[in-house]
């Protein structure tokens, strides 16, 4: 095993260490360091050695410095400035440890010594066990690896949780993070719930009773596949406790498509302005609906629709290959059942973009989960693929609305009424771009009336009209 740090910036050691990282080293691992070294000789910073360009796919490329412990300038065991991030090397690739930048400001202004740093940090300390344990892996170099700029994202990358290895970082939203995994040569996306969540000890509790039935529906093949809910409900004693409950997180394991989200394709001009481009937004429409027709039958709101959560069976280079595709496959799923909620249940999600009045204002007033609650979502996702620039009007009154749902209930309750007003009135442009009987049905579901929007079974059959099905 060997470290190491970028050049760029002034970084700093000490001799002692090789001594610590000594006892995490096996008999068989390399004891030659690779490090960024800037070394305190006075008041100078000088580097001492720079090796040639560090390579590995994924990672901060630049010059490098080859130094061997323990190094041989007088005295120097007090050698200090800024370090970003040290890197786990290999042969063939690196694995990532973040240093918070309260911890670098310490270190760097004398606070805290270097080798008591090194010895008393918990991220540190605990990748260093990890790699000794064989819980974290080396990063391939052939492999693409997207390094998140979040700290505790990047404390993830590369560890082992549960049998699944997060090989790379695929993003993040307001409730989870999201990695692609690597199990016995097989790909899969996991979700770990961040310990900042607002609502996450609610959340977690729903994701415990209800982990069966999400296996279970998400066997259709419209929904992308749950294959484990991991809670143990121990680790709700550890919310407040960073470092205690990123060891032992809980997680989702999904079904890994290789095609992405929708918004990746939706950010693409090259799609967004094709003659296939409303036609495409129509078979979304359409297997969307009938994905959500399916949750809804089992007693469901899924809570969660948008761009992000409807992903692409395989990757497409041109609007052409996938309206081909999608007048012959199912080539789109509805993924992340992992806001699902039992009818009636508390609500515990909301997406400001996405999210309709009453689903706000149901979660005010404890009244739960309704399915026509999706429609609204759906409807508002059918636009957004429209016309990717479009805005709700409305959407001052229910990020305002959001923010203070725990607090003065009478203000948010009148927020909500603006934001019915507003919407009652919206007739978005693109819409005349659209069959009439279309037209009536999107503004029919984006109404702020609950019970006025059309069901998941009668959006997808009024689409249906207007696309070639598959196998027809």
């Amino acid at each position: 095993m060997r470290l190491a740090l970028p050049v760029s910036g002034n970084y700093a050691y000490s001799k002692t260490l090789y001594n610590v990282l000594k006892g995490y080293l096996t008999p068989n691992s390399r004891l030659n360091i690779l490090a960024g070294v800037s070394v305190f000789l006075g008041n100078n910073f000088e580097v001492i050695n720079v090796l040639k360009k560090f390579d590995v796919t994924g990672f901060p490329q630049g010059d490098y410095v080859y130094i061997s412990f323990p190094f041989g300038v007088n005295g120097s065991s007090y050698v200090v400035m800024k370090i970003n991030s040290i890197y786990l090397v290999g042969e063939n690739g690196a694995y990532l440890v973040p240093i918070e930048d309260k911890v670098i400001d310490e270190v760097s202004g004398g606070q805290i010594p270097f080798f008591k740093f090194i010895q008393d940090h918990g991220p540190i300390r605990q990748y260093l066990e990890l790699v000794k344990n064989e819980e974290a892996f080396i990063m391939p170099a052939n492999q693409q690896v997207n390094v998140p700029q979040d700290v505790v994202a990047r404390s993830l990358l590369g560890r082992v949780i549960g049998m699944y290895r997060l090989a790379d970082y695929l993003g993040q939203g307001g409730v989870a993070y999201v990695f692609k995994a690597e199990s016995r040569g097989k790909e899969y996306v996991v979700k770990i719930p961040k310990s900042d969540y607002e609502n996450l000890e609610a959340y977690l509790m729903s994701l415990l009773s209800e982990a069966s039935a999400i296996i279970s529906m998400s066997a259709d093949q419209r929904i992308v596949k749950v294959y484990a809910v991991h809670v143990d409900t121990n680790i709700l004693e550890y919310i407040n406790d960073q470092q205690a409950y990123y060891l032992y997180p809980p997680y989702i394991v999904m079904e890994y498509l290789r095609g992405g989200d929708l918004k990746k394709y939706m950010e693409n001009p090259a799609f967004t302005s094709s003659k296939y481009w409303k036609y495409i937004a129509y078979y979304i429409l359409y297997y969307v609906s009938d994905a959500l027709r399916v949750i809804h039958s089992k007693g469901y709101a899924h809570l969660d629709v948008k761009p992000a959560n409807i992903l692409i069976v395989k990757p497409y280079s041109t609007p052409e290959e996938l309206y081909a595709d999608l007048t012959q496959y199912l080539v789109v799923k509805l993924g992340d059942l992992g806001a699902s909620t039992r009818i009636r249940e508390q609500i515990t999600l909301l997406s400001p973009e996405y999210s309709p009045p009453d689903e706000v204002e149901y979660m005010v007033k404890g009244k739960g989960a309704r399915p026509l609650m999706d429609i609204f979502s759906l409807g508002m996702t059918f636009l957004k693929i429209l016309d990717p620039k479009i805005q709700r009007p409305d959407l001052q009154y229910i990020v305002s609305a959001i923010s203070d749902v725990r607090g003065d209930k009478d203000r948010v309750m009148q927020l909500l009424s603006y934001s019915s007003s507003v919407l009652s009135n919206w007739n978005p442009p693109v819409l005349d771009t659209l069959e009439p009987e279309i037209k009536e049905l999107v503004l029919k579901m984006i109404t702020p009336s609950l019970y006025s929007r059309p069901t998941a079974k009668e959006v997808r059959d009024t689409i249906a009209k207007y696309i070639r099905l598959p196998y027809q």
